[in-house]
């Protein structure tokens, strides 16, 4: 790489590329121009997306940067900064920047952000404020949600199995045990509302991580150093999905086979098989996540369409690679209560 990058954030881009945005290469010197990598190639300096609007010292912009690629074929990226101000970076040979006239509410860096859906970003904001952010259109378009129920600065978000977004950890003042927020609470997308799950027994603060695991459990670890306490020990949190009405562990469907390696591409399928007497409601695909410092770019959710034959599953494949990125990802499938199986990880290749 051309600059030292403490703090940087690494964008998937759909043509196998890497972004690499903000950082700092020491206390008080903030990277302002973005990189991008090629396998073949290596890196390359983005000269021409310079910006100190978008990525310099000011409301720490260079912090973990928020940033995901436009779902129009363009090869652009959205950046949000955390003041809530939009930029359109280019990424092609040295780089275009340009700020949007759309505006977010404004953010914090130790607030979470995360794509939901095919060109959907979910956003925690300050004020306890939550928006969508649609990137299927010519331009962004932001439409606010149902608040948060309380503060959690330094929480993880994460989606689902299902699609629904999962807000655990934080504490109503950064990295103190000062009204730590122990329950969890779970977006639903469909209906934009917000209900409260089981209690961590620990705080999960600063350095705290949360990620989806095959098994549509959460792994959650780490939290509050340096700090009031160091946290060197992981809980795992088990979604409502997995129970059934009287709190037992639900029966699941089983995934017999899948495909280890698959490409992006429209109007294909693929075939999975499921145990016999399986009867399938939902098949859901989800990159792995990369979670770090409040941030995760990496995961994305999608729901396939699919026609079952006894216990094969005929699936289509995802058609767009600017949100179905390169990558692997964690195919699901559920049964008719809405119980999902373990999934099966599958490469996605461009």
């Amino acid at each position: 790489m051309m600059y030292r990058r403490w703090y940087g954030s690494l964008i998937p881009l759909g043509n196998g590329e890497k972004l690499l945005l903000g950082g700092r290469e020491d206390r008080g010197y903030p990277v302002v121009t973005p990189e991008a990598y090629n396998e073949v190639q290596g890196w390359r300096t983005l000269s021409g997306a310079t910006s100190d609007t978008a990525f310099g010292i000011d409301q720490s912009h260079w912090y973990y940067p928020r940033a995901y690629q436009l779902a129009d074929g363009s090869g652009d990226v959205l950046v949000l900064a955390h003041v809530g101000d939009m930029y359109r970076l280019n990424p092609a040979g040295i780089g275009t920047i340009s700020k949007l006239v759309t505006t977010a509410p404004i953010g914090d860096y130790r607030l979470p952000m995360v794509m939901f859906g095919p060109g959907r970003i979910f956003s925690v904001r300050k004020h306890q404020k939550a928006i969508v952010i649609d990137l299927n259109g010519a331009e962004p378009i932001v439409t606010e949600t149902s608040y948060v129920g309380r503060l959690r600065f330094w929480s993880n978000a994460t989606v689902l199995a299902d699609g629904k977004v999962l807000v655990s950890g934080g504490s109503g003042i950064a990295n103190q045990l000062l009204d730590v927020a122990y329950p969890v609470q779970i977006w639903d997308p469909s209906t934009g509302a917000w209900t409260t799950g089981a209690s961590a027994t620990k705080p999960r603060l600063y350095h705290s991580s949360a990620l989806l695991l095959p098994d549509a459990t959460v792994f959650t670890a780490g939290g509050g150093a340096p700090g009031p306490i160091k946290q060197l020990n992981a809980e795992i949190y088990y979604p409502p999905y997995l129970f059934d009405a009287a709190g037992s562990p639900a029966p699941r469907p089983l995934l017999l086979a899948a495909p280890e390696l698959l490409s992006i591409s429209a109007n294909r399928e693929f075939a999975i098989a499921v145990e016999s007497g399986n009867l399938i409601s939902k098949v859901t695909l989800i990159h792995t996540g990369s979670v770090t410092h409040s941030t995760d770019v990496e995961q994305r959710f999608e729901q396939l369409a699919f026609v079952q034959e006894g216990q094969t599953l005929r699936i289509q494949t995802p058609a767009n690679r600017d949100y179905t990125v390169p990558g692997y990802y964690m195919l699901f499938v559920f049964n008719e209560y809405g119980v999902p199986s373990i999934a099966k990880i599958i490469k996605m290749t461009s």
